[in-house]
């Protein structure tokens, strides 16, 4: 998330277990989220009951929001 100059205002697709025990939810993506946001950047988020993989259900939302942008 930190790079030394933004471009654009791209959108965003994050998703992210409640269990995930390698990225900890609440220290990773519910601090990234609300700053991106903050920043102007539109965020389609996705928490899910699950650890650090990305279920089948998560998967199919972000072809269908990566279709549709």
């Amino acid at each position: 998330m930190v790079t030394e100059e933004n471009r654009g205002k791209p959108t965003v697709f994050i998703s992210h277990g409640v269990l995930d025990r390698i990225l900890p939810i609440d220290v990773c993506s519910r601090k990234v989220v609300p700053k991106l946001q903050k920043a102007g950047y539109n965020v389609s988020y996705h928490e899910f009951e699950g650890e650090h993989i990305i279920p089948a259900e998560i998967s199919a939302k972000a072809v269908e929001w990566f279709l549709s942008t």
